[in-house]
Formats: C-alpha cells, sequence, structure tokens
C-alpha cells in the first residue's frame, strides 16, 4: 500500500502517514457496524477513499481542482459535490460521514459538527482522523517556535488534545466517543523527519520541490525507487506503531 501512494505522488512522509490513516480506518470499518450511505467530507482526489474503503456514494470538497481529479476516480465516489463543509444541509441522509485529516484544517469547525449531525441517521457514525497537540512534543526540533511554525504550514486551526475533540463532540449532540489512536510519538517524529526538510528554501527553490523530480527518472527506476522506500516505511510502521503517547487518533461518535 505504501508503494501505491508512493505511485500516486505521495511524498515518504505523506505515504507513511496515509498508511496508517488507511489501516485505521479499514479496522474501525470492520469492527463496528457502520452503515452506508456514506458522506466523505475533503475528499481529494480519490485516492484515499480508493484505498481504505473502496467506494463511497457521496463526497465533497472545498477546492475545484480536487472535485475535478475526484469526479475522474473511476468507481470510488456516487457523486462529488463543490461544496464547503461548513455549510452541510442533508438532514437525516448517511449512515456514516467520513473526515479523514480535515476537521483539523477548518476554522470554525463547530458548524461541520453541526452539519455532521443533521447530516447522519439517528444512531449513524461520524469517523474522522485527526492530528493531536501531542505531536508538537515529538518533532524534529524541540521548540515553541518551530513547533507554530509547523502548525502554520500545515495549516492546523484545531490540533487539540483527545479530551477536547471529545468535548466538542458531545457539545455538538454526540451520544458517544471512541477514541482510537493510530500515530504513536516515535512514529511522529520519523513523519517529521522525513516532511520537514521538504520545506526548506525560498519559493521555487524549496527541497520538495525538487523532490518532484522523480517523475522524470524512467518508469521501471521510479518503480524500483518506490517499492524500495515503500518497504522501509512499512517497516517502520510496524516497528514503531506503540512506541510513546498518541500523536494522532481515529474518532468515532455515535449520533
Amino acid at each position: 500500500m505504501a508503494t501505491e501512494l508512493l505511485n500516486q505522488g505521495f511524498s515518504p512522509s505523506g505515504a507513511l502517514w496515509r498508511l496508517l490513516e488507511v489501516d485505521a480506518v479499514r479496522r474501525v470499518w470492520t469492527d463496528t457496524p457502520l452503515e452506508r450511505p456514506v458522506l466523505e467530507l475533503g475528499c481529494g482526489d480519490g485516492t484515499f477513499t480508493r484505498l481504505a474503503l473502496g467506494h463511497v456514494e457521496t463526497a465533497i470538497d472545498i477546492e475545484p481542482s480536487a472535485v475535478e481529479r475526484a469526479r475522474q476516480a473511476d468507481g470510488v465516489y456516487g457523486r462529488v459535490l463543490c461544496q464547503d463543509a461548513r455549510s452541510l444541509t442533508e438532514a437525516q441522509d448517511y449512515g456514516t460521514v467520513l473526515a479523514n485529516c480535515v476537521l483539523e484544517h477548518i476554522a470554525g469547525v463547530e458548524d461541520v459538527l453541526a452539519g455532521c449531525m443533521r447530516a447522519l441517521k439517528p444512531g449513524g457514525h461520524l469517523v474522522a482522523t485527526v492530528p493531536l497537540v501531542a505531536m508538537n512534543d515529538h518533532l524534529l526540533v524541540h521548540s515553541a517556535r518551530y513547533a507554530e511554525g509547523r502548525r502554520r504550514q500545515l495549516i492546523h486551526h484545531n490540533l487539540w488534545s483527545s479530551d477536547d475533540w471529545v468535548a466538542k463532540l458531545r457539545v455538538a449532540g454526540f451520544q458517544k466517543t471512541v477514541v482510537i489512536p493510530y500515530l504513536s510519538g516515535e512514529l511522529c517524529s520519523l513523519w517529521d523527519s522525513l516532511d520537514a526538510p521538504t520545506w526548506l528554501g525560498v519559493g521555487r527553490y524549496r527541497v520538495g520541490k525538487f523532490l518532484r523530480y522523480k517523475a522524470q527518472l524512467p518508469k521501471p527506476a521510479r518503480q524500483r525507487l518506490d517499492a524500495y522506500v515503500g518497504r522501509l516505511l512499512v517497516n517502520a510502521a510496524r516497528k514503531r506503531r506503540e512506541n510513546g503517547p498518541p500523536c494522532a487518533t481515529l474518532l468515532l461518535a455515535t449520533k
């Protein structure tokens, strides 16, 4: 799976994080009696959903370019709408709402949670993956200034603790929330050591832009490189899954 994410253009750091999220969503989908239809918030291009669930009935994204790519994802979505997650108007139409790595990026997330309550059928579930404020204790550089810089780079408007999220969901009207950690402190440190260097540089001279030149390699060389890096990421995730306090969690909230 990590190799496929790399093939789809994810950076090693992005592939590592998505690998863990896919595993977390798959597990909860298997272990919990979640119901369809599913509404996905912030769908992106559909790569995550194809790997995690295969198919989702309805998806929304605020970015027109993401909506267009999602519509081209063969068989992944029944329909894709260009819509702000803060303006959900559906009334009790869905058995599950999925928000993968979305809620932390939205200012005014309380409106999103209220919309999820409206959209869900009684007994329906919100499945959301979010990073936690504890990640700041496991970054490459241990300083408040560095943590704040990374928060701005990653556009984390809502970097909270698990207890904070549970409280927000309770205020929104959800009856019960189960917290399922999926990113350990040690894996968060590995992620930041892979991700932070790509932000070095200025403008078009950032390191991350140069990494895109992988696309210029011959296809067999790209495939071998992705397979090698993918194996490294999978092995690292297996060895470090439980090391350190959780830095990201899946929230399973019941209406």
